[in-house]
């Protein structure tokens, strides 16, 4: 049976940050993963502008296989990763019928099945303005109140910084900062007063971030110590996406057959 393929996809034009997607994907035998960054697209996504404008223009580029030599008949499934409500995840899958994840929705879903009924999960992620935008999102997912996200939600810690810009922020500045927007989020959660609802799970809020769980783990467990903080879950949103898309491309196969 040949490979299954999956296209992981950019949609900002910044190719430094594909190469760092790469890591996120687990190996698996019968699967060949793919890696698309838009040609036409913003340098990063900061905001439902760029969002927007970055699905237009990386749907466009996907379709145009002479230019960039890309065909989308051959993939099983797609993952777009950015971290946001991205409207290519809903262009592609009308465009294809296949299945196309973001790492933002499949982030949120398997916190939920991470942690207990007890638990939050919260989101680390870069600039400010992410704080709304994330918080509404996840609203918009769990079909819950867009003024705090829901009851299982923590909230959303930032770094100040755009995507880009972390990503080009030297190993010891993104670590700094990542473990500062990790702390604040775990210390406003904890200055509510309600034990009952202890942070279990912290997604990596950006596609940048691939690769930085143990500098979020070690702010974890430098502020709620290593007992508490070890504890915590931390969810990579392209590893939770391709986990997600590639189930569901096998679920596809099976009823097929």
């Amino acid at each position: 049976m040949p490979a299954t393929k999956v296209l992981i996809i950019n949609p900002n034009s910044t190719s430094e940050m594909t190469d760092g997607l790469r890591q996120a994907p687990v190996p698996q035998p019968d699967i060949e993963y793919h890696f698309f960054t838009n040609p036409d697209g913003p340098p990063s996504i900061d905001d439902e502008d760029t969002c927007h404008a970055s699905a237009e223009s990386c749907m466009k580029a996907l379709l145009d296989d002479q230019a960039n030599g890309v065909d989308l008949t051959q993939y099983g499934g797609f993952v777009v990763a950015c971290y946001s409500l991205h409207p290519l995840v809903n262009k592609l899958k009308a465009e294809t019928g296949k299945p196309a994840v973001g790492i933002f929705e499949a982030s949120v879903t398997t916190c939920l099945h991470l942690i207990d009924a007890s638990q939050k999960f919260g989101i680390v992620s870069t600039g400010n303005n992410w704080e709304t935008l994330l918080t509404e999102g996840v609203a918009e997912i769990l079909g819950a109140p867009h003024a705090d996200g829901g009851t299982r939600f923590a909230g959303v810690g930032t770094t100040g910084l755009t995507a880009s810009a972390l990503h080009k922020a030297t190993h010891e500045e993104a670590q700094q900062l990542m473990k500062d927007a990790t702390k604040r989020l775990l210390r406003d959660q904890r200055n509510q007063g309600d034990n009952r609802n202890l942070v279990g799970a912290i997604c990596l809020g950006c596609a940048a971030m691939t690769g930085l769980q143990k500098t979020v783990r070690e702010a974890c467990n430098e502020e709620l110590g290593e007992e508490r903080g070890s504890r915590i879950f931390i969810v990579d949103g392209v590893s939770a996406a391709t986990g997600v898309v590639l189930g569901l491309v096998r679920m596809s196969l099976m009823s097929e057959s």
